[in-house]
């Protein structure tokens, strides 16, 4: 997807361009609209990892098998794009990703506490921290080891 900013009449003229490479030609609006429709699109992406790691430690924690509890959420409406090719994901640009978000949301003068708390929590994890969550015995979460119990022992159900 191209995501466009300019006159409208620039955009269509550079569409059949755009659209030699793209699956559709979003115009958001004027000059730099373009560039804050990737930003919100790569806000969305970095909150999905942490969501999505967050999701499956829980899953993990309770004796579930993550790389399971992620093949069904994708057939879930939990699905997404960012959890569908996870597992090749390298978090190589988060931190120029969020430092836009974050200044662009000041210059504007908006506080997102989330993405501030997500801008923290994404600097912890990576491809490593993945593959252990997904296929080793052990992973971590924020320098700590994720405990593994059964869910009768997290619920307190009896056997």
């Amino acid at each position: 997807i191209s995501l466009c900013g300019g006159a409208p009449e620039d955009v269509a003229t550079v569409t059949p361009i755009l659209m030699s490479y793209s699956r559709s030609v979003e115009h958001l609006g004027p000059h730099g609209a373009g560039q804050l429709g990737k930003t919100c699109n790569n806000m969305m992406h970095w909150a999905a990892c942490v969501a999505n790691y967050e999701v499956l430690a829980l899953a993990k924690s309770c004796g579930i098998d993550a790389q399971a509890m992620r093949e069904t959420l994708l057939k879930c409406p939990a699905r997404n794009t960012t959890l569908e090719r996870w597992d090749s994901s390298r978090f190589t640009w988060h931190e120029k990703d969020m430092d836009v978000a974050l200044d662009l949301s000041q210059q504007a003068g908006l506080s997102l506490p989330l993405f501030g708390a997500v801008d923290q929590l994404v600097k912890r994890l990576g491809p490593d921290r993945v593959r252990e969550l997904l296929h080793e015995e052990d992973a971590e979460y924020l320098g700590l080891p994720i405990p593994v119990r059964s869910l009768r022992q997290v619920t307190g159900q009896s056997e």
